[in-house]
């Protein structure tokens, strides 16, 4: 078995000169590159934030061996939802370089999701150097909103069509378990009370909503209605009811028409009147053109036929509905909550009850909708249900609106 020798090769002067050389760098390296202790949060750590909604800015700051802020480092940022994931897209900046304070920040944009969020900040040079902060996602906070009935004219000594709130979540999501709210309203002369409104307090039903209306008063001007959640009271919607004398000059829809149960139609001295009125306007119009933006109020009298005059009766609201780019016509019919419902049988029969009245006198004012409406045609048609099931409606002439 041979052995081969290893050569040794003396130092030369040139090759001591280049080693030398080579400490030198690598020593001056080392003094450029300083060696960092830690990445710590240092403000908007273990906050709780509501689902929907954007955190508050959380700070890093990278400091060296000795306690000295470090400029120009990059961080990586690092965020782990509660199932697990990664979500960095749920962060405002995933990379970042420290200022001149060594400080970097990021915030949490919001989400849906509720539960424990992490969010790690790294060293983009030394992935051993880390910190990390939690944030809750928490139940988002409930509001009330007027959905139904908002900015009614209404005339001195008539209660007002029925207004619907609905108790959703910051998302939207419409809050299915019972709760209860208190009504209340401030007066023309700046006056809060409960009382004149009906009722004063209710419980919301499976689709978050819950009904009040102001009863009939002489007294004029604004009345601003109050919807207060009965566990937060910082939870409220309001809308505003104007009352009004005279009524309104209303446009002429002419002569009723009569029809039986059976669907055969027979004469009546029933008339009827009624128009649309956008909010900042004056006038009801039988016709009208309006912006799905523009806030309504649609409102009808009923001259009562004399025959008719101390019947009991149902007073029905129907609209046929052609949305935008749909050739297709949709029947709806309003209930006593003011809201509508998809009329698919178009048998009498099945007309929901807008308001029941036990003693139709001469003239009966009906006040049909107030809000917005989705772009499209929409005709309208109110009347009476005698109980032998004849109806009576404005069948010469529908109040016609245009919504683009």
């Amino acid at each position: 078995m041979s052995y081969s020798k290893i050569k040794y090769v003396p130092l030369s002067p040139n090759n001591v000169h280049i080693i030398y050389v080579l400490l030198l760098v690598f020593g001056m390296l080392s003094l450029l590159q300083p060696a960092f202790a830690n990445v710590v949060v240092t403000n908007g750590a273990g906050q709780s934030v509501p689902a929907g909604s954007g955190s508050e800015e959380i700070i890093f700051l990278v400091f060296d061996e000795q306690g000295n802020p470090v400029t120009g480092v990059s961080v990586n940022f690092n965020l782990i939802n509660p199932e697990g994931n990664s979500e960095n897209d749920a962060m405002t900046v995933t990379i970042a370089d420290t200022d001149v304070n060594g400080q970097v920040s990021t915030s949490f944009k919001g989400s849906a999701t509720m539960g424990n969020y992490t969010i790690t900040a790294t060293l983009a040079t030394d992935a051993s150097q880390t910190d990390t902060t939690n944030l809750v996602v928490t139940d988002p906070p409930f509001q009330l909103t007027a959905i139904v009935g908002n900015g009614q004219l209404v005339t001195a000594g008539e209660n007002s069509t029925n207004i619907v709130f609905e108790l959703t979540d910051a998302l939207g999501n419409v809050i299915t378990n019972v709760q209860s709210v208190n009504f209340s309203m401030i007066t023309p002369a700046g006056e809060v009370t409960n009382e004149g409104i009906f009722p004063q307090n209710s419980v919301t039903n499976v689709d978050g909503q819950t009904v009040v209306r102001l009863e009939p008063t002489d007294t004029t001007g604004d009345y601003t209605v109050t919807a207060t959640l009965d566990t937060n009271n910082t939870v409220t919607g309001t809308t505003t009811i104007t009352v009004l004398t005279p009524p309104p000059e209303l446009p002429d829809l002419g002569t009723g028409v009569a029809m039986y149960a059976i669907g055969t139609n027979v004469p009546t001295t029933a008339s009827f009147s009624g128009g649309t009125k956008v909010a900042d306007a004056t006038d009801f119009v039988q016709e009208t053109e309006l912006n799905a933006s523009d806030s309504v109020f649609i409102r009808g009298i009923i001259n009562v036929a004399s025959s008719d005059v101390g019947k009991a009766a149902d007073i029905l609201v129907v609209a046929i509905y052609v949305p935008t780019g749909i050739d297709t016509a949709y029947f709806y019919m309003v209930g006593s909550d003011n809201l509508p419902k998809l009329w698919k049988s178009g048998d009498m029969a099945d007309l929901v009850t807008f308001t029941r009245i036990e003693s139709l006198t001469e003239n009966l004012s009906v006040n049909m909708y107030g809000g917005l409406l989705p772009p499209g045609v929409l005709n309208v048609y109110f009347g009476y249900r005698l109980d032998d099931g004849t109806i009576v409606y404005n069948g010469s002439n529908s109040i016609d609106i245009t919504i683009k």
